[in-house]
């Protein structure tokens, strides 16, 4: 009697534990790893300065959510904060600037450094350096430090920028 009360108690035991634990781990398996955020962010960075180089509009605008904050930052100065509210108001910025189109100065821009730091599971901060190939005398340094902040949409489980420092 004494062991069929214990195989019993062992066998609730052991079924409560599998209803009770089963979920949290099957939870967790839906929750990305560090290293694959850190790996999808430096990605959608790494699109839009591809998109930046080729002044391709588009590919910027899939990079990005709305509101999006646009800052020229150097060493020594900040200039032209632009807060970007919509695809149609990004254009015009775009337009605005009065650049022929092809390949801007930032083309093959060499993005390296990245430090993540995860501020919650769907907003992450981004520092890294991006070297530009041929500085030009607009740009007299090649190396610029840069700061990207990112929030992750999640119905189509992706990052989009909502901050970046480009230089001035």
């Amino acid at each position: 009697m004494k062991a069929n009360l214990m195989i019993r108690t062992i066998s609730i035991s052991i079924a409560l534990a599998l209803f009770i634990v089963e979920p949290v781990f099957a939870k967790k398996s839906r929750v990305q790893s560090p290293r694959a955020s850190s790996a999808a962010l430096t990605r959608t960075i790494q699109d839009f300065w591809t998109g930046l180089g080729n002044f391709d509009a588009e590919a910027m605008k899939q990079t990005v959510g709305w509101p999006v904050t646009l800052v020229e930052a150097s060493a020594n100065e900040t200039k032209n904060p632009r807060s970007v509210t919509s695809p149609a108001e990004f254009d015009e910025l775009i337009r605005s600037t009065h650049r022929p189109a092809g390949k801007s100065e930032y083309a093959g821009a060499k993005l390296s450094g990245h430090k993540v730091q995860m501020l919650s599971t769907t907003l992450a901060m981004v520092t890294f350096t991006a070297k530009l190939v041929k500085p030009t005398t607009e740009h007299k340094l090649s190396d610029f430090n840069s700061v990207a902040i990112l929030r992750k949409e999640p119905a189509a489980n992706t990052w989009k920028i909502i901050f970046m420092t480009v230089p001035n």
